[in-house]
């Protein structure tokens, strides 16, 4: 029991380093351990700092390392080898796991190590005969004991031959979990290209992690969650795109689906997004598959996106909204035809939204007597937010209420917050999401026109 929690706890103990690991590069907020992290990461990129995991002695990897003799140079294969059933071993998944776990607790004691560094310099000093990259740690009253980077090769390697003897099984979904992560990775793909048979006659084999999830994972639920993760270059987009044609599962092709609308939208690839956005909206698999933290179903959000795409594109009215007054009263976009209009739709506890209310204090006093009004729409689940952040914080211009959910809402297909829509005297949308001096610019570029 004893030796299980100990199990537990240091499996428990590198999920933990290996979230922080991916999460440290998107928040600034972590400082130097924020940066320390991230670099196990990328670590495997820099070859002055990696060692050459394709030059491994096959020896070693078949249990011999004491008769490991000079690495042997294997040829590159391009099949995937292996079979087997869905099942799997429980030594198989220990395995995998065991192999994950090693790499993940060699980041918390190298990251441990250079927290250490930071915070006590005198205690930490650089290993002359280690590898670059590497640190010492001197305990007070104890030796030098050498900490060396993270580096993820040896791991790939191990994990790919276990996948090349069987990849149809849980523990290759497993190992595949974690090869995903570094697609793309010069050392990572050259140690997958040459996975040492199981002796050391046989011939080397090339392990693609996307190729092998492709071809025996496709249906598996659980690689909704691994999509997320993955890196962005054309090798992944190229695999979504085949696995949201191939795969049964509506939770994995809504999920990749999302992704690859996203993507296309980001390289302004309308038409690609489109036809993607109705086959989602015309699956009626995809009503129970929810797709981003608004929770939305796969379908409503890719009904929202098309009617977006179809009816909110700069150079076509907005539609007909309305809402509410602090103070109660109704009111309709009709009511400010023949003024340049900025729609701002936010909510108080939006920290970019708070950051826009400076400069819109600025601009309205600078576009004072000017045929302009400011419109900010709140979506506030209650109508009390609002007025008590009105109270404490001036914004003399109009306001509307709407509510998290609500025709307004739904006609514009909010979904993230500030959402700006910048329109002229005639209600035309001209402008999208601009925000500071490009807001105003757009503004007095429309109230020129009017003139």
């Amino acid at each position: 029991m004893n030796e299980s929690r100990s199990r537990y706890s240091r499996s428990a103990a590198s999920r933990l380093a290996f979230t922080f690991i991916h999460l440290s590069p998107f928040s600034a907020q972590f400082g130097f351990a924020a940066i320390v992290l991230a670099a196990c990461m990328l670590l495997p990129a820099l070859p002055a700092q990696a060692e050459d995991s394709t030059s491994v002695a096959p020896q070693a990897i078949h249990g011999n390392a004491s008769t490991a003799g000079p690495a042997v140079a294997r040829p590159r294969l391009l099949a995937v080898r292996g079979g087997g059933n869905r099942s799997t071993s429980p030594d198989r998944m220990a395995e995998a796991k065991t192999l994950i776990d090693a790499y993940h607790n060699q980041c918390v004691r190298y990251v441990d190590a250079l927290v250490r560094k930071e915070n006590k310099p005198e205690s930490i000093e650089a290993s002359p005969t280690a590898p670059q990259g590497a640190v010492s740690v001197t305990p007070q009253g104890a030796a030098s004991v050498t900490i060396t980077y993270p580096n993820p090769g040896t791991s790939a390697l191990m994990l790919g031959r276990l996948v090349a003897d069987d990849p149809k099984d849980a523990a290759a979904f497993e190992a595949l979990t974690f090869l995903t992560k570094y697609v793309g990775v010069a050392g990572i793909e050259e140690a997958l290209a040459n996975v040492p048979g199981k002796s050391t006659d046989d011939a080397p084999v090339k392990i693609d992690p996307l190729a092998v999830l492709l071809e025996h994972h496709a249906n598996n639920p659980q690689l909704a969650d691994i999509t997320d993760r993955l890196p962005s270059n054309p090798a992944v987009d190229a695999f979504l795109a085949e696995l949201f044609a191939k795969t049964m599962s509506p939770e994995v092709r809504g999920r990749v689906g999302f992704r690859l609308v996203t993507t296309a939208l980001k390289n302004e690839d309308q038409a690609a997004a489109e036809s993607l956005l109705t086959a989602i909206a015309q699956d009626k698999y995809m009503a129970g598959v929810r797709v981003n933290s608004r929770g939305r179903s796969a379908q409503e959000w890719a009904e929202g996106k098309l009617r977006e795409l179809n009816l909110l594109n700069v150079g076509q009215p907005l539609p007909e909204v309305a809402g509410e007054t602090p103070e109660g009263k109704k009111s309709s976009i009709v009511d400010y035809r023949g003024k340049v209009v900025v729609v701002d739709v936010w909510t108080t506890w939006c920290s970019p939204c708070r950051a826009m209310i400076p400069h819109e204090r600025e601009m309205m006093q600078r576009l004072a007597g000017e045929p302009f009004a400011l419109l900010s729409v709140s979506c506030d689940e209650e109508k009390q937010a609002l007025t008590d952040f009105l109270a404490e914080n001036p914004m003399p211009w109009n306001h509307w209420w709407v509510g998290t959910e609500s025709e307004f809402g739904r006609l514009l297909n909010i979904t993230s917050y500030p959402t700006i829509f910048v329109l002229d005297a005639k209600g035309i949308v001209r402008f999208k999401n601009l925000r500071g001096e490009k807001l105003e610019e757009a503004v007095r570029s429309l109230l020129a026109e009017e003139r």
